[in-house]
């Protein structure tokens, strides 16, 4: 589980709040908290903005309002989702929504840079994963 991930913080889900919910609710387990932020609004966006930053980068000629448009349906239904069943207080779904997006724009334009001098990657060690930006001088 990631650091920053939805276990982020440990904040009560809406439903906790309820006093007559549709189902019973056991606020004693561990399964009602641990909601901020929306991890399933974040993946959603992620997926969508993905695809409509791939397609755009790789069909210059297409109308972007269009595509990404399009892109912003998938992840408002899961954020419509998420609140009508309680499980996420609207900042929590902004928050995810954000992290998507940036998450689903940057990291297909990260691998455009062009500096053959600049490298990304990942790493995982027994006591550690993470990220790397290696960039080496151009020797003369």
């Amino acid at each position: 589980v990631s650091p920053l991930g939805p276990l982020f913080q440990t904040r009560y889900r809406p439903v906790i709040y309820y006093t007559n919910p549709t189902a019973p609710v056991n606020r004693s387990d561990g399964n009602q908290k641990d909601g901020f932020y929306s991890g399933h609004v974040a993946s959603a966006a992620a997926a969508s903005y993905f695809m409509a930053k791939v397609y755009c980068d790789y069909h210059p000629d297409a109308n972007e309002y269009i595509v990404y448009g399009a892109a912003t349906i998938p992840p408002l239904v899961m954020a419509y989702v998420r609140f009508m069943s309680l499980n996420h207080f609207p900042s929590d779904i902004a928050v995810g929504y954000a992290v998507g997006t940036l998450c689903g724009v940057l990291i297909p334009e990260l691998h455009k840079i062009g500096d053959k001098n600049l490298s990304i990657g990942a790493y995982s060690s027994p006591t550690s994963t993470g990220l790397t930006l290696n960039w080496v001088m151009a020797s003369k």
